[in-house]
């Protein structure tokens, strides 16, 4: 997740393209960015030139609404908040909860804390 996160600022700043192999919650949150008008991009799936049975993504970012994403979570240092404490943040986060991965707003709107598994800075 970390090796994504840094590759899209990345590409964010230079105005490039990412490439990755498929993962399902790489897929999720950029579903989520795109739901919420975080990021628009398009996104290709391209046949890895030394090995035909991997295939990968390529994302082409079109417009970002934030400078950069800042991981919160990482390995054995996970950020836990609950519902009550989610009520007094200001601040944009991506949560991973039972109910998948929400924004602060969401996850207020069902009443359920989760792990913060990233800011979202500059929006």
């Amino acid at each position: 997740m970390e090796l994504f996160i840094n590759r899209l600022n990345n590409a964010i700043k230079a105005n490039k393209e990412v490439k990755f192999y498929f993962r399902k919650e790489i897929f999720n949150i950029l579903k989520l960015l795109k739901e919420k008008n975080y990021l628009s991009y398009r996104a290709y799936l391209c046949e890895d030139k030394h090995d035909s049975n991997k295939n990968y993504w390529k994302l082409e970012i079109t417009r970002a609404r934030f400078s950069k994403l800042i991981l919160k979570s990482k390995g054995s240092r996970s950020i836990v908040i609950s519902y009550r404490q989610l009520l007094s943040v200001k601040e944009a986060y991506i949560l991973s909860t039972n109910l998948g991965y929400l924004t602060v707003e969401e996850a207020i709107r069902y009443k359920v804390g989760g792990i913060i598994v990233f800011k979202i800075e500059g929006n």
